[in-house]
């Protein structure tokens, strides 16, 4: 069988979607720059992201990674003019970078950049839990790490969403990547499915996409 996500697939269904605005051509401009526009979002994945926060109707959400803010941008768009996303970005350039853009883009006061490691800057954002959703693209290595404080922040209902689940050497034997970044990721994984306090799949995109919703009990 041929696999789904071919690029040709890929092409197809991004066919569909509107022309992008002047802010997130110039996030993903910005990206190449850096050279790093190949671990952002594809516009396809995006679109995903943002079908889940409009369909759970999130209001407060998290963003593990902001890169060059193009994703954070489509997560803006999704969500309704009362929303706010807090995002987490390592490195400060590209923050600022990011901050100016929401600014030009009109969504001054609506986000918040957190500036340095998601694993120790969680934890300043504690007192706004809890949260209507989350989507962790940061740090592969931390993805058990943001799994666990995910469920303890969300809102019951609330919505889990991450990248790269599936990227190469996860379900299959050959990666590029660091042996523990794998391993990490293949922890996740197995939590994702087997805690008993999420509903959970993972969308095989071109690297995956996990899908999880916090249960009530």
């Amino acid at each position: 069988m041929a696999r789904v996500t071919s690029d040709n697939t890929k092409e197809y269904l991004e066919s569909f979607l509107p022309e992008e605005n002047s802010f997130v051509l110039k996030a993903k401009a910005e990206a190449r720059r850096w050279q790093k526009d190949q671990i952002s979002l594809s516009a396809y994945e995006a679109h995903l992201v943002c079908f889940f926060i409009r369909q759970f109707r999130c209001v407060r959400f998290i963003e593990l990674g902001t890169l060059a803010g193009y994703s954070a941008l489509k997560i803006l768009e999704s969500l309704p003019t009362e929303g706010h996303l807090w995002t987490f970005e390592l490195n400060s350039e590209r923050a600022q970078f990011a901050s100016a853009l929401f600014d030009e883009a009109g969504y001054k006061g609506r986000y918040t950049i957190i500036v340095g490691r998601a694993e120790e800057q969680l934890a300043t954002i504690v007192a706004e839990a809890p949260f209507d959703g989350i989507f962790i693209d940061a740090n592969k290595s931390s993805y058990p790490f943001y799994l666990d404080w995910s469920l303890k922040h969300l809102k019951p209902g609330g919505l889990l969403l991450a990248d790269n689940t599936l990227m190469a050497g996860v379900a299959d034997t050959h990666s590029p990547h660091p042996e523990k970044m794998i391993r990490e990721l293949r922890a996740f994984n197995q939590e994702l499915f087997q805690n008993p306090g999420l509903e959970a799949v993972i969308l095989p995109t071109m690297e995956g996409l996990a899908v999880g919703v916090k249960r009530f009990s």
